[in-house]
C-alpha cells in the first residue's frame, strides 16, 4: 500500500483546480458565442418583420381630421376624397376602410388594392391646401419602427428651425443646411455629445477633487461647531440644584478619602 503525503494531495488539488478553470473558461466562451449568434439571428428576424410590415402597409393611407358619422364608412370616405382631391375612386379600388379608434374624430385607415391607387392619392393630396379650414391631412400608414423614426426626425426638424437653419424631411432622412442625416446618424451624434459632456464633468478631475476636499473640510468644521454648541447648551441648561448636588458629592468624597 502506497503512502499518500500531504504534498501529493496539494498537487492533485492544484491539477483539478486548473482543469476546472479551463473547463469553465471553455464553457463561458461557448456561451458568449451562442449569445452573439442568437443576437444576430434576432436582428435578422427583426429586420424581416419590419420589411414584411412595411410591405403589408404599403398600399394604405391614414386620413386625419375627416369626421364622418355615416353608417357606410367606405362609401362616405371615397365620396369625400373624390370631392376634395378631384378623383374618381370606386369601391372596387379599396380592400377596407375603418376608423383606428372609437372617438368621433378618429383617424381613418384606407387599404387600397394596389400601390398605384394609393400613389394617385399622394399625387393629388396637395389639393387639400385649398381646404385649410377643414384641417384634413393624409399620411402613409407607418409601422411602429418608422413612427418612432419620424418622431426623432420631426424633433430635429423643429430644433433646426428654432436655430434658423434650413431643414426638411424626405422619407426616413432629414436635410439640415444641405447635409443629409439618417436616424442612425442623429442617434450617433447624440451619443457623441453625451460622451463629451460626461468627459467635461469628469469627477476625477483636479478641480472636482479640490471642490470635494473643500466641501468635506467645511462639513467637518460645521459638525465640530455644532458639537461645541450642544455642550455649551447642556452646561447652561443645568439647574442650580443639580450643581449643589454635584458639589455635595465631591465634598463627601473628599471627607471619606481623607478619613480613610
Amino acid at each position: 500500500m502506497t503512502n499518500v503525503t500531504l504534498d501529493d494531495i496539494k498537487t492533485l488539488l492544484k491539477e483539478q483546480t486548473v482543469e476546472l478553470k479551463n473547463e469553465i473558461k471553455t464553457n463561458v466562451k461557448h456561451i458568449h458565442q451562442n449569445i452573439e449568434q442568437t443576437i444576430k439571428k434576432l436582428e435578422i428576424v427583426e429586420k424581416q418583420c419590419i420589411f414584411l410590415e412595411r410591405k403589408i402597409r404599403r398600399n394604405d393611407i391614414i386620413i386625419f381630421g375627416l369626421d364622418l358619422q355615416d353608417t357606410n364608412l367606405p362609401k362616405a370616405t371615397l365620396l369625400k376624397l373624390n370631392e376634395l382631391l378631384g378623383l374618381k375612386l370606386k369601391l372596387n379600388d379599396i380592400n377596407n376602410v375603418y376608423k383606428l379608434h372609437k372617438k368621433p374624430n378618429s383617424p381613418i385607415k384606407v387599404e387600397f388594392i394596389s400601390f398605384l391607387k394609393k400613389l394617385e392619392i399622394y399625387q393629388n393630396k396637395e389639393k387639400l391646401r385649398n381646404f385649410k379650414e377643414l384641417k384634413i391631412s393624409i399620411s402613409n400608414d407607418l409601422c411602429h419602427r418608422d413612427q418612432e423614426d419620424q418622431k426623432i426626425l420631426r424633433q430635429h426638424l423643429e430644433q433646426a428651425r428654432e436655430e434658423n437653419k434650413t431643414a426638411r424631411i424626405r422619407g426616413n432622412k432629414i436635410e439640415i443646411e444641405g447635409n443629409w442625416f439618417t436616424v442612425e446618424d442623429l442617434k450617433e451624434n447624440e451619443s457623441d455629445v453625451k460622451t463629451d459632456s460626461a468627459e467635461d464633468s469628469d469627477p476625477d478631475s483636479e478641480e472636482a477633487k479640490i471642490e470635494e476636499n473643500t466641501t468635506s473640510e467645511t462639513k467637518q468644521r460645521t459638525k465640530k461647531a455644532e458639537a461645541t454648541e450642544v455642550k455649551k447648551r447642556k452646561k447652561s441648561n443645568s439647574s442650580p440644584k443639580e450643581k449643589r448636588i454635584t458639589r455635595k458629592k465631591k465634598k463627601k468624597f473628599m471627607i471619606n478619602y481623607c478619613h480613610n
